[in-house]
């Protein structure tokens, strides 16, 4: 487990008051969740200075400093995905705008979350690719074996889609085998480094977590609380991710 420094830990504080806040006092008209949106995002963006925090402790030009640049950046692009993807788009909603409308709307909020997540996750996968003595036979072991439970899992969502255009079919697969890739590239770094344990724990949950809501958008999935329950994959898999820049940085020591 990786050691954080007072600030970090000061910061990781303030998001657990945010996070456990919202869900305790929260009273979002939502039906799906409990969790205020602004609560959320405001958690969100204290994780994502939590990891520009840990970019600043690196050392310029060494492996670590390109491996906290790509989560802090992953971790902000993700906040951004969250921000377009976010529940009660209350403008779109509204009744001036005629049912076509809305539904173009909601499309294009899609497509653009969406690309923010799959910028995310190539941030990610960058900074892992960067980091450490390269990739060994394990490591291409691991990422394959996650890219052959990708397929599966989107032929699953490919079969229960009730979205039968080429692009939002593509949109699916394309997207669960980039989440997928995340977590295999994430995993062998952490076959190698034992100190990595919490980055590939981070990566599962997120996957797990984008599923559950790749089946919201794409197969029509609509759980009680979903938005709650997809953000409490969601924090955890983030803490645990940005939390590894700690790993780097006592790995790198």
């Amino acid at each position: 487990m990786p050691v954080l420094d007072l600030i970090a830990w000061g910061l990781l504080v303030v998001w657990a008051i945010l996070l456990c806040g919202g869900l305790l006092f929260g009273k979002s008209p939502a039906q799906h969740q409990l969790m205020p949106t602004w609560i959320w995002m405001t958690s969100s963006a204290v994780l994502a200075l939590l990891a520009w925090y840990g970019y600043l402790l690196a050392r310029l030009g060494t492996d670590t400093a390109g491996y906290a640049i790509g989560i802090a950046g992953g971790i902000t692009m993700g906040l951004l995905g969250d921000l377009f993807l976010a529940r009660q788009p209350a403008p779109i909603r509204r009744s001036r705008y005629a049912p076509q409308t809305r539904e173009a709307l909601m499309s294009n909020r899609m497509l653009v979350g969406l690309s923010a997540f799959a910028l995310s996750n190539l941030l990610y996968i960058g900074a892992i690719a960067q980091y450490g003595d390269g990739f060994g036979g394990m490591r291409w072991l691991v990422l394959v074996l996650w890219l052959v439970f990708g397929t599966l899992a989107g032929r699953v969502i490919l079969f229960r889609t009730r979205r039968r255009d080429p692009l939002w079919v593509s949109v699916a697969v394309g997207y669960t085998l980039l989440l997928c890739a995340t977590v295999g590239f994430a995993t062998g770094l952490a076959l190698t480094a034992p100190l990595f344990g919490v980055l590939a724990a981070g990566a599962v949950i997120f996957l797990v977590r984008d599923l559950i809501l790749v089946a919201e958008l794409f197969a029509g999935w609509r759980l009680p609380f979903s938005g709650d329950t997809v953000w409490l994959l969601c924090a955890p898999g983030q803490a645990l991710i940005v939390a590894s820049i700690w790993s780097a940085l006592q790995d790198f020591a």
